[in-house]
């Protein structure tokens, strides 16, 4: 199995999902199943298999006014239009894959998907964490010079 370098003890593996919500439901049904649903069903399991972090982000429509200022100006016109951004920071991929192999996951979360994400449309990347910004607060050599 692939992982993290040995040298690199201090890197977070994260995994990033970009979801888009079952045809032909709302959004507010939608954000509500992976709150009230979802969420209960997986986190317990999760932080027993080492993720250290798990971050929803509940997209919705913005008016191009608040996205003109949030976003920058020139990006407004390529705004993705996922519905969720799920992001879940993981600090033993060994761990991670043996919960994957749970019959709790395979049975209870993983089945739970199709009732609220179009799963052929969902993608996700994986990749390291690199934090630069805590708490409001500058880390490790990122103060200007």
């Amino acid at each position: 199995m692939a992982s993290l370098s040995e040298d690199e003890p201090k890197k977070l593996l994260i995994l990033t999902t970009f979801a888009y919500r079952k045809p032909g439901m709302d959004l507010e049904e939608y954000h509500k199943h992976i709150s009230e649903v979802h969420v209960p069903l997986s986190s317990e399991i999760m932080q027993k298999y080492g993720v250290v972090k798990r971050l929803i982000a509940h997209n919705w429509k913005v008016p191009r006014d608040v996205a003109t200022v949030v976003a920058d100006p020139y990006k407004v016109d390529e705004m993705w239009d996922f519905d969720a951004v799920i992001t879940t920071v993981v600090s033993d991929v060994e761990k991670f894959a043996r919960m994957k192999k749970e019959a709790y996951w395979k049975e209870k979360v993983i089945t739970d998907w199709p009732n609220f994400t179009d799963t052929k449309r969902t993608r996700v990347t994986v990749g390291w964490l690199e934090e630069r910004i805590r708490d409001g607060e500058l880390l490790d050599g990122d103060q200007k010079r």
